[in-house]
This record gives structure tokens, sequence and C-alpha cells, in this order.
């Protein structure tokens, strides 16, 4: 599993760089420029910062928030992952299914991690399976949503930043230093490179 999460992680990192930034550039109008697009990318990886803080801050202050924060956070951010499968398709077959690629090594993780975070918490078996339901419904719902909204290519392009940056978060802040703290050493190095390297030939094969 970790070997799994190193991969995931060069895999993620990859997508937001080589795939939804390039793509977000390629249909942003002439008049907004690269500046514009990399603030939105830096603004999408900042609004995860703040979710994290906020959530640990509101962690401290409720003991029944704090056991249910963990799993309830797993699920916001799978939610986020269907809504960007979905954003991506609206560009083209490959670049939604490179993003389902990466967004799949990365909720096979949060699947795990919500049956663990739940029972570190002292969740009811119930609960827990009801969190691991709900994480894995979340996907699917931001699909829907994604397919629902029907963006101007203009707002594309403005997603895409923006999930370029939360995929940045994902990838660099969350799965990086676990993927680390399973193989810190140059096979846990090589397979995040892997990740990005199969990232990249299946944009530039597929372009």
């Amino acid at each position: 599993m970790r070997r799994l999460v190193g991969f995931g992680s060069g895999a993620v990192i990859g997508v937001a760089l080589m795939d939804l930034l390039p793509e977000s550039l390629a249909l942003a109008p002439p008049n907004w420029g690269p500046l514009s697009l990399t603030a939105l990318t830096a603004a999408g990886f900042m609004a995860y910062v703040l979710i994290d803080r906020l959530a640990a801050q509101a962690s401290v202050r409720s003991q029944r928030l704090a056991r249910n924060l963990g799993p309830a956070s797993l699920v916001f951010h799978s939610l986020m992952d269907g809504l960007g499968i979905g954003v991506a398709f609206n560009v083209s077959v490959t670049a939604g299914a490179v993003v389902a690629i990466a967004v799949l090594a990365h909720d096979l993780v949060d699947g795990a991690n919500t049956i663990t975070l739940s029972s570190a918490a002292g969740l009811a078996p119930a609960r827990a399976r009801g969190w691991l339901f709900a994480d894995a419904a979340a996907p699917l719902v931001g699909l829907a949503l994604s397919r629902a909204i029907h963006p101007s290519p203009t707002v594309v392009a403005a997603l895409l930043a923006v999930f370029a940056g939360l995929f940045l978060y994902i990838g660099a802040v969350e799965l990086l230093p676990k993927g680390r703290a399973g193989d810190p050493g140059l096979i846990g190095a090589g397979l995040t490179l892997a990740g990005a390297a199969a990232i990249y030939l299946i944009v530039r094969l597929s372009g």
C-alpha cells in the first residue's frame, strides 16, 4: 500500500502539472495570460491549506466534531475529485481518463484511511461503514454535478487551474509524505518519479 501511495503521489502531481495546467492555458482567453491562471492554481492550493487549518481548529473545540472530522474531510476530498474528473472530461476524453487514473490511486488510499480514522476516533462500526459508503459515493456525486453545470470554455479553464492547485496539494502535501514514510529510500523516490513519468507518457502519446 505504501508503494502504491508513492506511485500515486507522482501521478497526482503529474496530472496537475502536465495535464490540468496545460489544458487550462490552452482553453483560457488570450487576454488572461499565464499569471492569471497560475494565480488560480495557487488559490486552489491555498484553499486546501485553509480548509485543513480550519478543520484542525474546529477539532480542538469539539470532541464530537473531532471524531467525525477526519472521515468527513476525506469525503469532501472525494467529492472534489469527482468534480475534477467531470471538468476534465469537458475538455476531452483523454484528459478525463488521465485525471480519473490519478483520482483512483488517491481514492484507494482515502478508502483505507476513512476506516482507519473512524476506528481511531472511536466511532461505532456502523458509523465507520457509513463514512466509507459516503467516501465511495462522493466522486460519483461530484461527477454528476460537473455534468449538470455545463461550464463555458473560459470557466473550464479557470476550474482546471484551480483543480491543478488542489491536486498539487493532495499529491505533494498528503500523499508524498505518506509514501516517503513507507519507502524513504531510492525505491520510494523512483516510484514517485514513475508515477509522474506515466502521466507524462499518457498525455504525450494522446496529444
